[in-house]
């Protein structure tokens, strides 16, 4: 049992996935399993080690990314400088990693779509609400 300041890892993947806009299809054709498998692992609590770091890498970000995902941290993250080193040994030259899209606008798009569908629960709810109080 998770205390409640653990994180839920397949949630945390699940929104980083559409802050990059990764759908789940993506992801589970590179980890080579069904889309079916891969929304099953992102309903669980904890994700094992080894399949969090292909996901990770998949998603071209760190393991810690995910397993510290909050919103908050997210845009602090996303500020930082990354630096990728060449695969050739004699020559470790420094890149600083240019995205080909405004992660502000994708966190936006997130934040929007979650409150929508949490409109839409608070809306069934109200209803449901409703329909008791008229049955007593």
């Amino acid at each position: 049992m998770r205390t409640t300041n653990s994180p839920h890892i397949g949630q945390n993947v699940k929104a980083l996935l559409a802050l990059l806009n990764i759908k789940q299809e993506t992801l589970a054709s590179e980890l080579d399993v069904s889309q079916q498998q891969v929304s099953k692992i992102l309903q669980k609590e904890e994700i094992d080690k080894a399949l969090l770091q292909q996901i990770a890498d998949v998603m071209n970000i760190p393991v810690e990314a995910i397993e510290n995902y909050s919103s908050e941290a997210f845009v602090q993250f996303i500020g930082n400088t990354y630096h990728i080193n060449t695969h050739d040994n004699s020559n470790q030259a420094q890149y600083q990693y240019q995205p080909s899209f405004n992660y502000a606008d994708k966190l936006v798009e997130y934040l929007e779509r979650t409150i929508k569908e949490k409109d839409t629960q608070i809306d069934k709810l109200k209803a449901e609400l409703e329909a008791l109080k008229k049955k007593h």
